[in-house]
């Protein structure tokens, strides 16, 4: 609205002394309900148990490990609105995981990042907002067997926290456009994706979590139709199998993502099937994440995994610190008892 020689005249006026009240409210309006619900935690007049309590099951983490912000050229959310909705919501963590995706088969650089940028504002989001939540600085790096060396020492940053890898395309193609599928059967697109999967997962190291390791599923309707979401096991668990005996190996997790639900699906990724397989081989190392892209969209669905991931038979839900899994249980007895004695509303099982 104003142009320099404006702006100028202002500065030298009268409005030298009233502009920066302006956003001096703008700040104080975005701080209110934060400052509101730090006075109602220690007042007593809300207690953290009822900010655990999710269709009825308590967990002692009340975290979001998987968000996108504005420097996902996929998202246009602000950190605030994201900071705010998750003071609302009332969580503990969050994890800003924004995509870092070379090489991605389109030619506008879509999910390329300007890392130094990032890390440089998360550390001073994470720093401002220490007292009311705790923001984990993460990733979402997009696996490419080619692009090992190039993000190796990106992922072994030490200001990172946490990091998902996550398979969005192989061989030049992508799912969401549909090249990926054109001129398989879906048998043959899954096989193919699973595997490519395996081939990243030994070749990349320090990942924290898989992300939305059955992510094909959403795709490919136009070409297979209503059932392209539907996974032959029969013909593919013994390589689901290699992949997560891998990944327990490595000391890596998987993602339980919620946008599976978002997306119609009727459950998270993965689904039932590929989460039990993994319990029953041992792994215990899972994350929550609503994969928002949208400050609205904040631990959405959670009510469901959590329920899912209890029968099951998981007892925690994971979180990170610098790259290294903190376990907190998931037991309703030992939420109760422990909620008792401990302010914060945490107890890390180390």
């Amino acid at each position: 609205m104003f142009r320099g020689g404006n702006m100028q005249g202002l500065r030298k006026g009268p409005w030298r002394r009233i502009t920066p009240v302006f956003g001096q409210i703008i700040q104080f309006l975005r701080n209110v309900q934060a400052i509101k619900i730090q006075y109602l935690f220690s007042s007593g007049k809300i207690a953290w148990r009822d900010y655990h309590t999710q269709g009825g099951i308590e967990t002692l983490l009340k975290a979001d490990y998987h968000l996108h912000s504005h420097f996902s050229d996929d998202c246009g959310e602000s950190i605030e609105r994201i900071y705010m909705r998750a003071l609302e919501l009332g969580l503990v963590e969050i994890a800003i995981t924004d995509h870092l995706d070379p090489d991605f088969p389109r030619k506008d650089n879509l999910f390329d990042l300007d890392f130094p940028a990032y890390i440089e504002k998360m550390m001073g989001y994470r720093d401002k907002w220490s007292d009311l939540l705790d923001l984990k600085i993460g990733l979402e790096i997009g696996l490419q067997p080619h692009l090992v060396q190039r993000l190796q020492p990106v992922i072994d940053h030490p200001s990172l926290d946490f990091i998902i890898g996550s398979l969005h395309c192989t061989d030049n193609t992508e799912f969401f456009d549909g090249s990926f599928f054109r001129g398989r059967s879906k048998d043959k697109a899954h096989r193919t994706y699973f595997q490519a999967i395996y081939e990243n997962l030994s070749v990349f190291h320090g990942l924290s979590v898989l992300g939305h390791l059955d992510f094909v599923r959403r795709y490919g309707r136009e070409q297979y139709g209503d059932d392209h979401s539907q996974i032959n096991y029969s013909l593919h668990m013994d390589l689901i199998d290699e992949i997560l005996r891998l990944a327990i190996d490595k000391g890596i997790g998987l993602e339980v993502n919620t946008s599976g639900y978002r997306k119609g699906l009727g459950n998270p990724h993965p689904d039932k099937a590929i989460l039990s397989r993994y319990r029953h081989l041992g792994g215990e190392i899972i994350t929550l994440g609503s994969d928002a892209h949208k400050a609205e969209d904040l631990a959405e669905d959670f009510d469901l995994a959590l329920e899912m991931i209890e029968k099951i038979g998981f007892k925690y839900l994971c979180g990170f610190k610098q790259k290294k899994p903190v376990f907190y249980p998931l037991e309703k007895e030992t939420v109760s008892r422990s909620i008792s004695f401990c302010s914060s509303g945490r107890v890390s099982v180390i």
